[in-house]
């Protein structure tokens, strides 16, 4: 198994180690997944980070004072966005998966 960060580097040498074994592998579907959830990875841990600085803030604020009721509707809203937000796994999505999956070699 290839390392996606070795993959995104080598990209070339990858496509001729694949075509030098004759196997037929949707490289560009392989990184196209890859990007998206590089992409998801970072948009998720941004938003958990506004949500944790909103909880953090709202930790030091006196309780029921405007200050900390304005800060409670700004943590719902960043909850509410990570909740929104599809949690990024670590690994490759289906539709990859299934890309090698379905990788045949011919002779």
């Amino acid at each position: 198994m290839l390392d996606p960060k070795f993959l995104r580097e080598n990209i070339d040498l990858v496509r001729k180690g694949v075509a030098r074994k004759k196997f037929q592998v949707d490289l560009d579907a392989v990184l196209a997944a890859d990007e998206a959830r590089r992409h998801a990875v970072a948009e998720f841990e941004v938003a958990r980070s506004a949500q944790n600085a909103a909880n953090k803030e709202m930790a030091a604020m006196p309780k029921g004072s405007p200050e900390f009721q304005a800060k409670v509707a700004e943590m719902k809203a960043a909850s509410a966005k990570v909740k929104e937000l599809p949690y990024p796994k670590v690994g490759l999505r289906p539709t990859t998966r299934s890309s090698l999956n379905g990788a045949t070699m011919h002779s």
